[in-house]
């Protein structure tokens, strides 16, 4: 498994304080320096050399295969010392302990419990990720035709961790893929700080902070709209509202909470198909405010019962310029959203409180009220996309390929609700 935006690794840690031993596994290599102890470090190491060294060397080459088999060979060793020492194995990503997830019926059949968590980019419909979709844009083409493949390909290995595993973990807004009900990722949340962390101060009365209003946006991508942010700053300022704009980009974690520390208010991003993600999150613990802009927004309360919806400012795109000048401008406005925030992800989202969902669901069946079903699901807009640049990418899909490249034949109201978005004809019922 890899680490992805810190929470496994502060899963870890809950698990940690809740009294249980936890073996992380980490086979991934972040850049941001999350805070981790991963388990069997050395041979964790060597299989992410061993890796590495496969995928660079040709694919013709016979030390390509040495590698590839020394990679195996690795991975049914770290298998065994898992089985050996584990009863409750939870997986990110695509990739359990072996190839193509095949030691998952081994696992079953010993008696350990399966909990698989999909934490956003690893099951969303690729042609509705907004960073894949500019990524095809430049290869000159649109990629369509590979588009197409990755969405096949996404649904097969969906389609075989809803078979290998007990529970599945997905925030619905990005489970447009998905067949089989699952536990909804707002009920079981995203592990942060301790509930009895101390919050950073607020600078609003506490701090001298001067007459502008510190302003922060920390993208991972431009995806998430960093130039609809900017152009909202920009207007405050014509507006004659003191803010002050940091931006601070694929710097170490430690420097990002610093950052957060020294803000106001924390713009997340435009397109987001979650309320409250890793970033806006330890903005709440830090006692800060977040405002998050997506097209779920207009969706969410329909689709996902109210205790489990983060209280951040979470919006229509069309409104973000709005949420962050109302924000910046009613500073009592500002800091009861952050206290309410922070509230909610002290009581609901700390490392233990998380740490012990889990362990419900190793326990047993989860409650209704966690369980959410795909064949429900409406949502279309995706992530990290205006409505236009999905309609013109989605419609030249269509156009290029037919319906069948959304790989969406399984739910043929979501199918049909799509090809209306994108202005194609709606498509005959179908199998998958």
């Amino acid at each position: 498994m890899a680490e992805t935006a810190g929470y496994l690794g502060n899963l870890q840690r809950g698990f940690e304080e809740i009294g249980c031993t936890c073996h992380f596994l980490d086979l991934g290599e972040h850049p941001f320096g999350y805070d981790r102890s991963p388990a069997l470090p050395r041979l964790t190491r060597l299989r992410r050399s061993a890796s590495r060294r496969a995928n660079a060397t040709p694919r013709r080459s016979p030390r390509r295969g040495a590698w590839r088999l020394a990679t195996g060979l690795i991975d049914l060793l770290i298998t065994a010392w898992a089985i050996a020492h584990a009863d409750l194995f939870i997986f990110t990503g695509h990739h359990s302990l072996l190839w193509r997830n095949t030691d998952l019926p081994v696992l079953r059949l010993m008696g350990k419990r399966i909990v698989w968590v999909f934490l956003g980019s690893d099951h969303r419909p690729p042609y509705l990720n907004g960073k894949w979709v500019r990524d095809a844009l430049a290869t000159g083409d649109g990629g369509f035709e590979a588009m197409a493949s990755r969405a096949l390909a996404y649904r097969k290995i969906v389609r075989r961790i809803e078979r290998g595993a007990h529970v599945v973990v997905a925030m619905s807004a990005s489970a447009q893929l998905h067949a089989r009900p699952f536990v909804h990722l707002l009920a079981i949340g995203i592990p942060h700080g301790g509930a009895d962390d101390e919050p950073t101060p607020s600078r609003d009365g506490v701090v001298p902070a001067g007459p502008e209003i510190r302003i922060l946006h920390s993208p991972s991508d431009p995806a998430k709209g960093t130039d609809v942010i900017r152009d909202c700053i920009g207007e405050l300022d014509r507006q004659d509202i003191a803010v002050s704009y940091h931006q601070i980009t694929g710097r170490p974690h430690a420097e990002v909470l610093e950052a957060i520390g020294e803000s106001d208010l924390v713009v997340d991003q435009v397109y987001s198909d979650s309320p409250l993600a890793v970033f806006a999150t330890e903005a709440g613990y830090r006692g800060r405010a977040a405002v998050v802009g997506g097209y779920y927004a207009g969706e969410i309360a329909a689709d996902v019962p109210p205790e489990l919806i983060p209280p951040s400012r979470y919006v229509l795109p069309e409104h973000m310029c709005a949420a962050i000048r109302e924000l910046a401008v009613d500073g009592a406005a500002r800091l009861a959203l952050a206290a309410e925030l922070s509230r909610f992800v002290r009581d609901r989202w700390s490392r233990a409180a998380v740490a012990g969902r889990y362990l419900e669901l190793a326990a047993a069946e989860p409650p209704g009220a966690w369980r959410y079903d795909p064949k429900t699901l409406r949502y279309v807009h995706g992530w990290g996309l205006s409505e236009a640049a999905l309609k013109g990418y989605v419609g030249d899909l269509v156009r290029r390929c037919g319906a069948s490249a959304l790989a969406l034949d399984h739910n043929p109201a979501l199918r049909n609700r799509l090809l209306g978005l994108v202005g194609e004809p709606i498509a005959p019922d179908a199998t998958p």
